[in-house]
């Protein structure tokens, strides 16, 4: 992790002209991690860095967000004059939608999560609607239908070459202990509707569900990842569990209009399952207008592949809102994280690989218009970049993160930022750091 000396970072923000009252870091005397097991050089200076004007950040400025503290109906939208109305990268098209603003939502504009997330409709529950358990693969086509609800009794694989669909309004609930996987060689065609969102939740009465309740969702595919084989995280080593090949467009299936909740089960020591763990997914996957709701562990994990993303929201999860490493290469549009005091570590933990950071392909994905909310916890981050990573992270709103609102952490990536293949620009930095101007 860099380092800035406190005098030096004091005379250079008195030149800049900012009140930032340090480096934001609570530990100073660590050795610095750039995820080789080197001491990092102190190349890459994020004050300096953002205090040219190039780069058009807005240091300590209020984004003017509605109310993105608020854990029961939050507003991300910024008001119509906020400052998030004016200075932003233009995104070149093709995946990407024309959006000249920085941050998630339009000022002033609408709320795309108003219809269909979980904060609009509430917890769902089964009524009188029967109840259909799930066990063990599903190896042949099969579709799920919104007049039942289906129970995940136990760790559930979609393989064989089947396609497991599930229609616009069905509830889906997990037990303790129990995921939904879909292998490389099945599909999920889970594609809900605004007004009948698909529900993942706890198989447990709405008062008791906790962060951890049931595994989450998988999805692995067979696209490039920078290790030589891999068997994804929180699930036993075999085929079923295996995810990497040759093929970048592999589609893993469709995930759209669904809510994710209380997952992230624990199966053994530092061994559990994110809300939505995504594994050498191509890009001709879907995934677009998803929430995960009080996750245990992270939201949305990319281990490598090019999967892309937009519309997607990752609410009160207890780890990292949204994790990539193992060479990703998607593309990410219109993403929002909201932590509250209690629940979340970093908003962004990106990295290309720990133990080799120059593997290749290197993590090098796109992020546009994306709005990070701390819980003000002097523990939180923003965005970690580091282990080697590359991308892109423009038109940005990171606000409230007690510890940090950006760290580049390694002298890979440092390497990266200054080369310009790990480029942040176009965005708002805010209420961040120590005594909430520290940033840095």
């Amino acid at each position: 992790m860099m380092r800035i000396s406190n005098i030096y970072s004091l005379a250079l923000l008195a030149t800049l002209g900012l009140a930032i009252g340090g480096c934001g870091d609570s530990d100073e005397a660590e050795t610095p991690d750039n995820g080789s097991g080197t001491e990092t050089p102190e190349g890459f200076d994020p004050a300096a860095w953002f205090g040219d004007a190039a780069r058009a950040a807005q240091l300590n400025v209020d984004p003017q967000l509605g109310d993105g503290a608020s854990t029961t109906a939050p507003n991300f939208v910024p008001a119509a004059g906020s400052p998030a109305a004016s200075g932003a990268k233009d995104n070149g098209g093709g995946f990407f939608a024309a959006a000249n603003y920085l941050g998630a939502f339009e000022p002033g504009g609408a709320d795309w999560t108003a219809d269909w997330s979980v904060w609009a409709t509430g917890p769902v529950e089964a009524g009188d609607r029967p109840v259909e358990t799930v066990s063990g693969n599903i190896a042949e086509n099969v579709t799920w239908t919104a007049d039942t609800v289906y129970q995940l009794t136990d760790e559930v694989y979609v393989t064989g070459g089947a396609t497991l669909t599930i229609e616009p309004g069905t509830l889906v609930v997990g037990d303790v202990g129990s995921a939904l996987i879909v292998t490389r060689n099945g599909q999920l065609v889970a594609d809900g509707t605004a007004e009948a969102p698909i529900t993942f939740t706890s198989s447990k009465p709405v008062a008791e569900r906790v962060a951890g309740d049931w595994g989450g969702i998988v999805l692995l595919g067979s696209a490039p990842i920078n290790v030589q084989s891999n068997n994804i995280e929180g699930l036993a080593a075999s085929e079923d569990s295996a995810y990497g090949g040759s093929d970048g467009a592999h589609n893993c299936g469709t995930l759209r209009y669904a809510r994710i909740e209380y997952a992230g089960s624990v199966f053994g020591t530092d061994n559990e399952l994110n809300s939505l763990t995504l594994g050498g997914c191509g890009s001709e996957t879907t995934l677009e207008y998803i929430h995960t709701f009080r996750g245990l562990d992270d939201g949305i994990e990319f281990f490598g592949g090019s999967a892309n993303l937009r519309y997607a929201i990752v609410s009160y999860t207890g780890d990292d809102s949204l994790d990539w490493d193992e060479g990703y290469v998607g593309n990410v549009q219109f993403f929002v994280a909201q932590q509250t005091a209690n629940e979340g570590d970093r908003a962004i933990e990106a990295d290309n690989q720990g133990d080799a950071p120059t593997a290749t392909p290197l993590s090098d994905p796109t992020l546009y218009n994306v709005t990070l909310v701390g819980g003000g916890n002097p523990e939180q981050e923003g965005v970690r970049l580091r282990a080697g990573t590359a991308g892109a992270l423009h038109n940005f709103i990171v606000t409230g993160f007690g510890k940090a609102a950006l760290k580049v952490d390694g002298a890979e990536s440092e390497a990266n930022i200054l080369s310009g293949a790990l480029e942040v620009s176009h965005g708002i930095f805010h209420n961040s750091g120590e005594g909430g101007t520290g940033l840095f």
